[in-house]
């Protein structure tokens, strides 16, 4: 056990809760390319500015190789080369554990430069790299950690100003939560019973759909039964409900064999102009409207009744425009909802919704408003099964990230938890589509990640109902800590959560023991402060005090 290891483990008394692995950052990885295994390749020393004791050259065939083996920690890495190279464009292949990469190095160079080929995650253990760049001279390997900050947790704020206490409790539980576990959902209640018999673990959040009771479609002799009914119990007063309405158009349905009356939600299927309804509302499609949505209220209206607060992600995926609800562009669409909205507040006094908008790339002009959405989410489907979803998130959290919390409220795929989490990745909730989408899943990676610590399932939520305020949420937390960026190459930023309202210090101190700094935080019970001493390279411990609990981090600075 080294020595940064035994001193934290004196100065953390108890488990702070959350997962290990985020203790502890990783460190720079560098490996001299004359150290690695060379096929067909030469180290030379003519060119000045290596370093070590030369530098690898001779790539001139498909078959050269520079073979790099090393042991990392769990984390996400930049992947840089100090490379000499006489063109601007140099392409490049690597194979990381098996699996090909490509790319190319951009800058013509007569000096050894670092070029950033990937980024990539890395499991704890060892890999084998296997490098061929035709024309590129290598100095050195080098595997820099890249630790990604939180997502901000914006105000807790519900368009429904009349919003039942039980809701608002939901969406301050889900927003004390944010940025510490993913609340695992599923769409379906057989799936739901699916994963609970492979995994042992029931997922927290059911998500269900309300297309069957459609009105067109209970004309064509649909029976939705009583699903309502069984999703209420299901739910009982601790698991999460979403719901979701693929809508039958209200009329004109193609009905044909192509298009038979069910696919009629889909605009294809469909000749119903909503737009001229909504342009009319003395018109006979525009009273068809209001009636679907008053059908929808009142299985709504179950819900409320029953006091369980219902995740609501109406006209979901508009601006793709294979639903009807989109495809009359976002004018039309916002006009859509805003109506919905105001019939189902306003006109039938349902107060329990939590009104979630499906957002889709480059379509920033659909968004309704801030005073009709509380969550934004994404539906996302990848090919690559492995795809970590960053630039969905990423785009999330530009766009709406300070005002609403980001989710994926819809999958064909199952993202890893221990992979999105190194890259700063926390849905609030994630949710796979029904069928093959779900039961296509490796059972051991299913069992994997509903038993992730990053993952909250049913048996793991706390009493939500109780909570009256964020103040309350963080109150039912334990003492925390969160170093950041970590690593740090100038200033380093805590961030901190108390389970009351009383003095605290964050103390800093170098890895002899030695205290290095100290910060006085009053009484505040969460917050961030930033460290203006300027610490020299290398690994620091913080130690967060409040009267007898502390709570400790490793954090490193590079310069």
């Amino acid at each position: 056990m080294d020595l940064a290891t035994i001193l934290l483990a004196a100065l953390l008394p108890a488990d702070p809760g959350g997962a290990s692995d985020s203790y502890f950052p990783a460190d720079p990885i560098r490996i001299e390319a004359e150290d690695a295994a060379l096929s067909g390749l030469t180290i030379e020393t003519s060119r000045a500015g290596y370093s070590g004791t030369g530098y690898v050259a001779g790539f001139d065939s498909a078959d050269d190789s520079l073979t790099f083996v090393f042991t990392s920690e769990t984390g996400v890495y930049d992947m840089l080369f100090a490379i000499a190279q006489p063109s601007r464009f140099g392409s490049w292949t690597i194979t990381i554990d098996g699996v090909l990469r490509e790319g190319t190095f951009v800058g013509a160079s007569g000096a050894f430069v670092e070029r950033k080929a990937i980024n990539l995650f890395l499991s704890a253990g060892e890999h084998e790299l296997v490098l061929n760049a035709p024309g590129v001279e290598v100095d050195y390997l080098l595997l820099n950690p890249v630790v990604y900050d939180p997502p901000t947790v914006p105000t807790a704020t519900l368009a429904d100003p009349q919003a039942t206490p039980v809701t608002r409790a939901l969406l301050y539980f889900m927003h004390g939560q944010y940025g510490r576990q993913i609340i695992a959902g599923q769409q379906n209640l057989s799936d739901v019973n699916y994963i609970k018999s492979v995994t042992g673990r029931e997922p927290a959040m059911g998500a269900f759909d309300l297309i069957e009771y459609s009105p067109s479609r209970r004309e064509h002799g649909s029976n939705p039964g009583r699903s309502s009914e069984n999703w209420i119990d299901w739910a009982s007063s601790d698991a999460i409900v979403k719901l979701m309405w693929h809508w039958n158009a209200p009329t004109d349905l193609i009905n044909s064999q192509s298009q038979p009356w069910w696919r009629g939600f889909y605009t294809e299927a469909t000749t119903f102009d909503f737009a001229a309804a909504l342009a009319d509302t003395s018109s006979p499609n525009y009273a068809l409207l209001l009636r679907d949505i008053d059908a929808i209220a009142v299985q709504l209206k179950k819900f409320d009744d029953a006091d369980i607060p219902v995740l609501w992600r109406p006209l979901h995926e508009a601006a793709g425009t294979w639903f009807w609800w989109g495809s009359k562009g976002p004018d039309a669409f916002i006009a859509l909802w805003r109506l919905m909205f105001d019939r189902l507040v306003n006109h039938h006094g349902i107060h329990n919704l939590i009104w979630v908008y499906t957002h889709q790339r480059t379509h920033d002009d659909w968004y309704p408003g801030d005073d009709f959405v509380d969550i934004v989410s994404c539906d996302v489907y990848a090919d690559d099964q492995s795809a970590t979803m960053l630039s969905d998130w990423q785009d999330l959290q530009n766009l709406y990230g300070d005002r609403r919390l980001v989710t994926l409220s819809e999958s064909g795929t199952l993202p890893d938890p221990k992979v999105i989490t190194a890259y700063g990745i926390w849905w609030s909730w994630f949710a796979l589509w029904t069928g093959d989408f779900i039961r296509g899943v490796d059972q051991q990676y299913l069992t994997e990640v509903f038993n992730s610590d990053f993952v909250m399932t049913r048996d793991e939520l706390p009493n939500w109902r109780s909570t009256v305020s964020i103040e309350s949420v963080v109150a039912e937390r334990k003492l925390d800590l969160s170093p950041y960026p970590n690593p740090a190459r100038d200033e380093i930023t805590f961030r901190y959560s108390l389970p009351e309202s009383a003095p605290a210090t964050i103390s800093v101190y170098d890895l002899l023991g030695r205290r290095r700094a100290s910060i006085d935080l009053g009484s505040s019970l969460t917050g961030e402060v930033r460290l203006d001493d300027n610490l020299q390279s290398g690994s620091y411990i913080a130690k967060l005090q409040m009267g007898s609990q502390s709570v400790a981090r490793l954090f490193t600075i590079i310069r």
